[in-house]
């Protein structure tokens, strides 16, 4: 079964290399480039373009096409990948895409261990709200990955913020 990992785009090169990683699964910033590592055939880099936008009608926001398009490309990986998600910071678009393709891989049930798992991984996650709702609605869980994702942020930093922009 594939494995997985979640970091930041600063921390890629190092994480690649520590986690003996065969792909890697980037959500970038529009305008945004990763220079993948060589050791990373270009294959086996999905990259998709759209912010850590929280509200659907904001432009950039993450749609339900990018929600298929990571679950489908991740439904086909060979069974010894070691796969490397990140997005900017680490914290908001990668951790949602990281439980929902652990939750894909072992179990939709499996929702306590796969929030440990992510917790474990990624301390600071604060999964973004509108990509879970996506991968909720996708997995068929019914809301409880969105609440299990609001549970994780709501002590994050990532999520007052988004709640509390400066004017």
């Amino acid at each position: 079964m594939p494995e997985f990992t979640v970091c930041a785009k600063s921390e890629v090169k190092k994480t690649v290399k520590s986690f003996d990683a065969t792909h890697i699964l980037s959500t970038l910033d529009r305008g945004d480039r990763l220079f993948r590592p060589l050791k990373i055939h270009p294959a086996n880099h999905l990259q998709l373009w759209f912010e850590d936008e929280e509200d659907p009608t904001r432009f950039g926001a993450p749609t339900l096409e990018h929600a298929q398009i990571i679950l489908e490309w991740a439904r086909n990986l060979p069974i010894d990948s070691k796969v490397v998600v990140h997005c900017f910071a680490g914290a908001c678009r990668s951790t949602a895409i990281g439980i929902a393709l652990w939750l894909q891989d072992n179990g939709t049930d499996r929702l306590d261990e796969a929030a440990a798992w992510l917790v474990a991984c990624r301390p600071r996650a604060c999964p973004n709200m509108l990509l879970a709702a996506h991968f909720d609605q996708l997995l068929g869980m019914n809301g409880q990955l969105i609440t299990k994702c609001d549970e994780i942020g709501e002590n994050s930093i990532n999520r007052w913020w988004k709640l509390n922009p400066p004017d």
